[in-house]
């Protein structure tokens, strides 16, 4: 939360206050943890009277979250539509060529890692097994004795590809992120008209590094480079008239903007600007 509390030191409120603040999460545990831990470190609790336990710096703050196939907000909510252009992305003669160009090394992959065969021809496996080869060398375990560079850069490309293709074409972009994108505009809506009941002045967003991905492709500002851990797209609503946004009597005539800053290294104090098409 190290960003989030410096740069919107003067924003945020210093606590935590139900109707200003929601956060959304996947069903995943580790979007949860990662939404409980950026809440823990945004809202540290000074005052010993205001903790959860006079001990502890902190206190709960509720996390929403809905289960994998109700979600079409974060992800694709198991749609049928996008499951069918996904298979058919998949079967395309351009994917197959990209799969085939690896000649063996898929096959040797699949064997290796105890994987029926044909399973890294879809994008969903090469990330799972990418995904964990990484976390094991992550986390200082061994690497097996037949993995090297080349392989790992085959299973890393296939991911990649399959990111890149899943919002490929705008009938993907608007299945993969218009559901959350519209939330996004009609949050902005109800801030802009000061709708104090929905209008919140931070709403937060857990989801995976894919997720991460797709929303960027599909506003076409995707480096093309997946998003590594702690990763966070910010979006910033901007009045150019400052009394219009302080004052609940002000009119919504202003001239609004919206900024959008991609954080995607922690060890950088400041998320870039990107600009969208």
């Amino acid at each position: 939360a190290v960003v989030s509390t410096q740069k919107y030191a003067d924003f945020l409120s210093s606590t935590y206050d139900r109707s200003k603040i929601k956060v959304r999460s996947t069903y995943d545990d580790r979007c949860l943890q990662s939404a409980m831990s950026q809440l823990s470190g945004l809202y540290y609790v000074e005052n010993v009277t205001e903790r959860f336990e006079s001990s502890l710096p902190w206190h709960p703050i509720p996390v929403h979250t809905v289960s994998k196939e109700e979600d079409i907000l974060l992800g694709d909510g198991n749609c049928p539509h996008y499951n069918t252009m996904e298979n058919a992305l998949i079967n395309s003669t351009y994917v197959k060529g990209v799969f085939n160009s690896y000649g063996d090394l898929l096959p040797y992959l699949e064997e290796k890692a105890g994987l029926p065969p044909g399973s890294l021809r879809h994008f969903g496996k090469c990330y799972d097994l990418q995904n964990t080869l990484y976390l094991e060398q992550l986390n200082g375990y061994s690497s097996p004795t037949w993995l090297n560079d080349t392989l790992r850069d085959v299973l890393l490309n296939c991911m990649e590809l399959g990111i890149k293709e899943m919002s490929a074409n705008q009938q993907l972009r608007r299945l993969r992120i218009g559901m959350l994108l519209y939330r996004i505009k009609n949050q902005i809506k109800d801030v802009i008209h000061h709708n104090t009941t929905t209008g919140k002045e931070a709403v937060f967003y857990s989801a995976h590094d894919t997720d991460v991905a797709a929303f960027l492709s599909g506003l076409g500002v995707y480096n093309n480079i997946l998003p590594p851990f702690a990763s966070c797209v910010i979006l910033e609503l901007h009045n150019s008239t400052s009394s219009n946004s302080t004052s609940s009597n002000s009119t919504t005539s202003g001239d609004y903007s919206v900024r959008l800053l991609y954080q995607n290294n922690t060890q950088v104090d400041d998320p870039s600007d990107s600009s969208v098409p």
